[in-house]
């Protein structure tokens, strides 16, 4: 569990900052929190992180800045991901 935590609550870098310098607005923490709740438990789940993100994306209105950072977002946790080792039933 620790694993999808580590993935998915990191904030990205190279966040655009807000009006005031602030990384993210309350927004962005309600995407997260409905992202966490889509994927439960379910690790495989991370490997549709991206449509899950899109999925929710209207959650951040029209907050220019947060719709740019979620790719930033998607990006690292589909890296992360990518790296993961694979497993077979075998």
């Amino acid at each position: 569990m620790g694993i999808l935590f580590r993935f998915v609550l990191a904030e990205p870098t190279g966040l655009q900052q807000h009006k005031g310098g602030l990384q993210t607005c309350e927004l962005w923490s309600r995407l997260q929190l409905q992202v966490i709740k889509t994927i439960g438990q379910d690790l495989t789940a991370l490997s549709r992180f991206s449509d899950i993100v899109e999925t929710y994306k209207f959650i951040l209105d029209d907050c220019k800045y947060c719709l740019s950072n979620r790719y930033k977002w998607t990006s690292r946790v589909q890296n992360e991901v990518a790296g993961l080792p694979k497993f077979s039933n075998a």
